[in-house]
């Protein structure tokens, strides 16, 4: 534990890289947030520390790979770049272009592509609150951030409590359907930890207390839409 937060803080160690750094920290977000409190109070302290250092280094990531680059080149030693086009930069607005496109296009759509219907036909909550997750997650090419999470829970109550078993048995037999696309994902296999929500989904087994604990459903639409990310990212490349 201690290792990992000495990275998280300090960045770079011998033949590692930020990408790494970056990875490990939305890892541990998302395992950390799911896991039981630890029953010592120095270990939990601990925990705790690197739960909210991990989401610093991610948003501070999310932050970053949303910063559009100038496309005009300035060099002094190389006259003829001058006033030039940077394909690098303009390769990286791009991705950020065809995201803001994707993303207009679903929202004037209003309608979810993993259940082929219009939102406002959705009859259950909980569907509608992991299928936004889900979907939102798997537009973005970039890292979500925090305005992303808050638009998409902004019309869940925060008052309703649900725990995992209760929110999977209100998906009913929507569930299925929406859970199809990550029920083969290897990363999602191969981490449970990591992707609890998800590994729920498919049907696998989420041990511990936590599966029992219950959270608001904007927690849940914020949970959907990080696990469904960060498989999206595993699928093209962190940056």
């Amino acid at each position: 534990m201690l290792a990992a937060l000495y990275v998280l803080n300090h960045g770079r160690l011998r033949g590692s890289s930020m990408e790494k750094r970056e990875t490990m920290a939305v890892a541990l977000w998302l395992a950390l947030t799911f896991q039981d409190a630890c029953s010592e109070a120095r270990r939990e302290e601990l925990r705790k520390d690197i739960l909210e250092t991990s989401q610093r280094v991610a948003l501070g990531m999310a932050s970053r790979l949303r910063q559009r680059l100038g496309e005009t080149v300035q060099s002094a030693s190389r006259p003829a770049l001058r006033g030039g086009v940077d394909a690098a930069a303009l390769r990286w607005n791009s991705i950020l272009d065809h995201e803001e496109i994707d993303l207009l296009r679903w929202l004037l759509a209003d309608e979810t592509t993993l259940l082929g219907q219009p939102y406002e036909k959705v009859e259950s909550l909980e569907t509608l609150v992991v299928t936004r997750g889900l979907e939102l997650g798997g537009l973005l090419r970039r890292f979500p951030t925090f305005e992303h999470y808050d638009f998409i829970s902004q019309n869940c109550s925060p008052n309703r409590l649900l725990s995992l078993e209760e929110l999977l048995e209100g998906l009913g037999d929507d569930r299925p359907r929406l859970a199809r696309l990550y029920h083969e994902k290897s990363i999602v296999q191969a981490c449970p930890t990591v992707f609890p929500f998800l590994t729920a989904l498919s049907g696998g087994c989420v041990e511990g207390r936590s599966p029992h604990v219950e959270r608001p459903l904007t927690d849940w639409c914020g949970r959907a839409l990080l696990e469904s990310a960060a498989v999206t990212f595993s699928d093209q490349g962190w940056s």
